[in-house]
């Protein structure tokens, strides 16, 4: 088994939890505008969200365009005329900041991982939400660094962005290097492209496409245990 050093980790869904976070925020901001929050709705933007964002990571259409699009949908689909998509996308990033919650679990495996390994956190998204998020989890104390695709200038899972970060952490060999993150289309096909040995956190159970094949796939952080420190 390769002897890894450096953990390049994913944020949401694999140690944030973005769902919840997502909810909090998107209930919130409707509040603000009359509308009463349902599962309905929560599963309509969720998977607005969902496609733009594909969208964004395979380049076809640009984060600003994102950012107004999804609530631009969501609007047209529940009837909600009144609302300007740039406002409203404004007041859901300042609640989706103010959120920090982390999956069961989460904590107390980056506090076994830091003992072990430089613990790097990966991530898509807004830098001053990921920041906020991050800074409200308590988790930063655990890592050795965090980049942020906005920062980073290209979003994962373009080669651009694990170049970067490579770049960034002195281009360490990748033989001693682990991405590690929920997402195929994200996570692991962008581990892939560079080079890097990637490993699918997967407690769905959900079935691989044959274009993207992760190193290793795990269903829980035990099996995640399991496999680091064999």
């Amino acid at each position: 088994m390769p002897q890894y050093k450096i953990l390049l980790m994913d944020a949401d869904e694999t140690l944030l939890d973005f769902r919840r976070s997502e909810g909090v925020a998107l209930e919130h901001t409707l509040k603000d505008y009359g509308v009463t929050m349902t599962t309905e709705i929560h599963e309509l933007y969720h998977a607005i969200n969902g496609v733009l964002w594909k969208q964004l990571e395979t380049g076809d259409i640009t984060r600003a365009h994102l950012k107004t699009e999804r609530f631009k949908r969501l609007f047209e689909a529940i009837g909600l005329s009144s609302a300007d998509p740039a406002v409203f996308n404004e007041r859901y990033m300042t609640m989706l900041g103010s959120t920090g919650f982390l999956l069961e679990g989460a904590e107390e495996l980056l506090s076994e991982l830091s003992g072990r390994f430089a613990v790097y956190l990966i991530t898509n998204g807004t830098a001053s939400v990921q920041h906020t998020r991050l800074e409200n989890s308590g988790i930063l104390p655990y890592l050795s660094g965090v980049y942020i695709s906005e920062e980073v200038g290209a979003d994962k899972p373009s080669e651009v962005f694990f170049e970067r970060v490579l770049e960034a952490l002195g281009n360490p060999d990748k033989r001693e290097c682990l991405v590690i993150g929920d997402s195929l289309s994200s996570d692991i096909d962008g581990g892939n492209r560079v080079g890097i040995d990637t490993c699918w956190y997967n407690p769905s159970g959900l079935l691989p496409p044959a274009h993207i094949v992760p190193t290793v796939q795990v269903a829980s952080y035990g099996e995640l245990r399991r496999f680091l420190f064999a």
